[in-house]
């Protein structure tokens, strides 16, 4: 969706929630404000994809910070333009009675609600719109490679010892350089999620004494090591996410270096 308004046009409408309005829209003096009429709503992060918001999903379904919301009339002329606070959460008020078009779709996520919905505006009412949108996701684990072939084998252990993984690459969905760092679990487990669609790069670093094993070593993708690096900071190829891609699994095996008497 191209998002075309000037932010000069920008009117505080509360704490963490902005809308551009533009002039020819605001009552002429004397209206009755009673006569107006508002919509509230939210876009989240659908990780399930199943339309709705579920608070049992892992890690919860989050509101989507500073995504954008445009508004049209019937005739298709853009009437405004709202961004969305840290909750996801977006209104437009001060509305003549009539019918208006939302437009939700996000730059780099899949909508999984419609992306477009028609809203009748009545007098002294608010009404209710939610947008669903789903990104991609990055996880994988770090391991202790015991016999350096790597490949992980049940019998090696999570490395909960890890200092964690750092992401960088694309944009976030607002435009901002996307870097994040993600801790790994009791299990070794470290994740990215809601991630718009680009191109990424996962480093982390090797526990002091250890050395990356060697990448790509098998057939199977979800048990091999996807890190590389003569260094102690090691990283993974470039990873190509497209819109509400799936989880990719990038794991981090590590071997304890060979020592001399």
């Amino acid at each position: 969706m191209s998002r075309g308004i000037s932010r000069s046009a920008y009117t505080v409408l509360g704490a963490g929630i902005s809308a551009a309005v533009l002039m020819s829209f605001v009552p002429s003096a004397g209206a009755i404000s009673s006569t107006l009429g508002a919509i509230d709503g939210s876009v989240f992060f659908d990780r399930n994809g199943n339309g709705l918001i579920d608070r049992s999903t892992t890690g919860g379904e989050a509101g989507a910070d500073k995504a954008e919301v445009r508004l049209y009339n019937a005739n298709g002329d853009v009437v405004a333009d709202a961004v969305a606070d840290a909750s996801g959460k977006f209104r437009f008020t001060d509305l003549r009675p009539g019918t208006y078009k939302l437009d939700g779709s996000q730059t780099g996520f899949v909508s999984t609600t419609d992306a477009e919905r028609k809203v009748e505006v009545r007098s002294s009412q608010t009404e209710f719109v939610r947008f669903g949108i789903r990104g991609g996701s990055i996880s994988g684990l770090a391991w202790v490679d015991e016999n350096g072939d790597g490949i992980r084998q049940e019998t090696e252990k999570a490395l909960t010892a890890s200092r964690g993984f750092i992401l960088s690459g694309a944009t976030d969905h607002y435009g901002r350089f996307a870097q994040r760092t993600a801790k790994v679990d009791e299990k070794g487990e470290y994740s990215f999620e809601d991630l718009p669609s680009g191109r990424y790069t996962v480093q982390t670093t090797a526990p002091e004494g250890s050395t990356v094993s060697k990448s790509e070593a098998g057939p199977d993708a979800t048990t091999d090591s996807d890190f590389t690096g003569k260094t102690a900071t090691v990283k993974s190829e470039k990873i190509q996410l497209a819109p509400g891609a799936g989880m990719v699994s990038l794991d981090a095996g590590f071997t304890r270096a060979a020592t001399t008497n």
